[in-house]
């Protein structure tokens, strides 16, 4: 089995060469599949990324659920924690530029557990909700004690059989591709 930096940087070579209007379209595709998911679920409070090149897009996700009246919530650095909290966007809300050179909203961060569901981006996922992140550990921290539906959000050629996982790795309950939608994951 190839050890995860070894597939992340595999992964990362691979990302690197995608291209733009095919990424947009897959955004596109997963952003209407997550639209009809929520629309069957009363799921109020919703925890999104900002994409960093190369990922998966939700902004438009985050808009249909803002013009529904739902809540949505990005990540937002906090560098007394070194880690990752999350504040709430508004319509036409103002993001500043934090780390990683990703837009963050201003507001104080909230309570984790008052978001019901977080999408998280990952380089790779399986079928058992397997996450490979970009190697900083930021949602294996969130996800280590938020007790709602966890979402990985990637492209169907990055769903890979059998990830390599430490223990401290956190599964997602749901991962949603361009191509499959969502599919609930399972550790059998």
């Amino acid at each position: 089995m190839m050890l995860k930096s070894e597939l992340r940087t595999k992964i990362k070579s691979l990302q690197s060469a995608c291209n733009p209007s095919d990424l947009e379209i897959e955004s596109k595709s997963i952003c209407s599949y997550l639209s009809s998911w929520f629309d069957s679920r009363d799921i109020q409070h919703v925890g999104i990324y900002m994409a960093m090149p190369n990922e998966i897009n939700l902004s438009s996700f985050a808009d249909r659920l803002l013009a529904q009246g739902r809540s949505v919530y990005a990540p937002k650095y906090i560098k007394v924690d070194m880690g990752y909290s999350f504040s709430e966007i508004k319509p036409n809300s103002i993001l500043q530029i934090g780390k990683f050179n990703l837009p963050e909203p201003l507001g104080a961060p909230i309570n984790l557990n008052q978001i019901q569901a977080i999408l998280a981006p990952g380089l790779a996922f399986d079928s058992t909700g397997v996450r490979l992140g970009r190697g900083g550990g930021f949602y294996d921290r969130i996800f280590s004690t938020y007790r709602g539906i966890r979402i990985g959000i990637c492209n169907q050629s990055r769903i890979i059989p059998n990830l390599p996982h430490d223990i401290w790795d956190q599964r997602v309950h749901w991962v949603c591709n361009e191509k499959d939608g969502m599919k609930e994951c399972s550790e059998n």
